[in-house]
């Protein structure tokens, strides 16, 4: 076989570069720490390892979640916990001021810690955690409840039609219940935006303090805006928006302490599994307003009950309602300590979690050092064999270029 000088450096260069070549992969494996570092070191793991990072990025994410929905929960499950207390302490003292014993001085003292119970409910039912109202539903920069009661506005349309003019409400409300008004367009309107000349009527209905219903229709309302607005009854005035109303349409307006709403807070802890993790004061104490025969929002009836311990009569007003209270408060408590059960579950499930993601994080960890990591050991060792090899192509290359014809002769 006839080989040239050409050819023999061509190999000789190609075989010094290729060792050269590898010297710098592995010198760039031992500084970086890892065995793939673009995707042509092993196109067949880098698949692997790039899968895994993003479930790694999933893992944690989930963690976060996690670890999000317990802080939740264990505030949650601590603040409904406290209003447990305050029943029991309320339903305590509903059995004193039910007896005969006790006068009408005496129940209009015991209104007064009726009074403290009600202020520190609302404090519990305003619990934040990171500047979010925990049982304002989605509203969580709402303040979830307060002492004085207001509009709930808009008042949204029972056809749920958004494209719509809606109703809203205003004004300094006097009762001492929450109440909610229901109207509609009075059946001689002819339709369109309210204006002088096209005034529009409200035909209304709502259940008072007492349950009675009352009923009635509102002043023509001749424009939009608050500048508008007409009085309903004990402080509540209404307007309307600068959008088109037919004869017939109906609004709710609630008047009321709750301001959340009644939409559900989910976690993902996982791609399949979804969480809720939320309480809202609707459910913890009641809806607003009357409904079924009676006033059902805990607050309401608490208020009432104060209400008739201070200015309870020769009747025995103070002392009947107490009466009445007792099994209200028990059924409150009993709806509370459900929904304390259902957070004690819900930790633990998160607790659980929170373990098994811990532990899918720790192998994938495991896995991704076997697969992506440099065995520095082996990586030394080969990279002192290449350079062994490297001197010692550049000592035979050189051995065997400085011989020429002249050293035979």
């Amino acid at each position: 076989m006839r080989v040239t000088q050409m050819t023999f450096y061509r190999q000789t260069l190609h075989d010094m570069l290729r060792q050269a070549e590898a010297q710098f992969l592995l010198n760039y494996q031992i500084s970086s720490g890892r065995r793939i570092n673009q995707p042509s070191d092993d196109p067949v793991d880098n698949i692997w390892v790039r899968d895994s990072h993003r479930t790694q990025q999933e893992i944690t994410q989930y963690k976060t979640n996690v670890a999000h929905a317990k802080d939740w929960l264990k505030l949650a499950d601590g603040q409904i916990a406290s209003m447990i207390q305050h029943l029991t302490r309320a339903k305590e003292l509903a059995e004193q001021m039910s007896t005969g014993t006790y006068t009408a001085d005496q129940r209009e003292q015991g209104s007064l810690e009726v009074q403290a119970i009600i202020s520190q409910l609302i404090a519990l039912g305003n619990s934040e955690i990171n500047d979010n109202y925990i049982f304002a539903g989605t509203r969580t920069q709402t303040q979830a409840v307060t002492a004085q009661m207001q509009a709930e506005n808009p008042a949204p349309r029972v056809d749920g039609d958004l494209s719509l003019g809606k109703l809203y409400g205003q004004g300094n409300y006097t009762g001492h219940l929450s109440r909610v008004i229901t109207f509609t367009v009075n059946a001689a309107y002819a339709g369109g935006v309210p204006t002088a000349g096209n005034p529009m009527l409200l035909d209304y209905q709502y259940r008072d303090d007492q349950g009675n219903l009352v009923t009635g229709t509102t002043a023509a309302i001749t424009g939009v805006g608050t500048g508008f607005a007409v009085d309903v009854a004990d402080g509540i005035q209404v307007y309307a928006e600068g959008l088109n109303y037919a004869a017939g349409d109906q609004f709710t307006l609630t008047v009321g302490r709750l301001h959340g709403n009644s939409e559900d807070i989910n976690v993902n802890l996982s791609t399949a599994n979804r969480m809720t993790y939320n309480y809202r004061l609707q459910d913890l104490w009641g809806a607003e307003g009357y409904h079924d025969g009676e006033h059902t929002n805990l607050i309401d009836k608490l208020v009432n009950w104060q209400r008739a311990l201070a200015n309870d009569d020769t009747e025995g007003q103070g002392q009947q309602t107490s009466q009445e209270m007792i099994p209200e408060l028990e059924q409150f408590t009993a709806r509370l300590l459900n929904y304390q059960a259902d957070a004690g579950a819900k930790l633990n499930r998160l607790e659980v979690r929170q373990t098994l993601l811990g532990d899918d994080h720790l192998r994938l960890d495991d896995r991704l050092a076997h697969m992506e990591d440099t065995d520095v050991t082996k990586a030394i060792t080969d990279l002192k064999m290449y350079q062994v090899l490297y001197q010692a192509t550049l000592q035979a290359t050189s051995l065997i270029a400085s011989r020429n014809l002249s050293d035979y002769l």
